[in-house]
């Protein structure tokens, strides 16, 4: 995730030097929120936000844990999607 993470952030620098009326456009925001979300994906990061909280309510953390993974799943497909 890591390397794509950069490979993702060089396009963007990349395309403002190269592109004329890139900067702020519809796909410069595209790029700058699917680069961004990537964060979400790191393992340690995703950790930290979505950590459970131990508690009685087991059922109700697991629901939560499925469903976190679930968006994580979609954000993944998401941007394959977006690559071809």
């Amino acid at each position: 995730v890591g390397i794509c993470l950069v490979v993702f952030a060089a396009e963007c620098i990349l395309s403002i030097l190269g592109k004329k009326d890139y900067l702020f456009s519809f796909f410069f925001w595209l790029d700058i929120v699917s680069t961004v979300s990537m964060v979400f994906d790191i393992t340690v990061v995703a950790d930290q936000i979505f950590a459970q909280q131990s508690s009685d309510a087991d059922q109700s953390s697991a629901n939560d844990v499925r469903g976190g993974r679930a968006a994580k799943i979609g954000a993944k497909a998401g941007r394959v999607v977006r690559v071809l």
